[in-house]
């Protein structure tokens, strides 16, 4: 899997699979640790 940073907001990617899948993802801090939330799919979830 290949994440790379997307529209221009802090913590927001996209995780993009091998198989051609992707992801909206938002790396946020909870708790003192990191996560990555996962917001839905590409491109059933849009940035609008």
């Amino acid at each position: 899997n290949v994440t790379v940073a997307a529209g221009g907001v802090a913590g927001l990617l996209l995780q993009l699979t091998p198989g051609g899948g992707r992801t909206w993802l938002l790396r946020a801090l909870v708790g003192g640790q990191r996560r990555e939330i996962g917001l839905g799919g590409y491109p059933d979830v849009t940035l609008a």
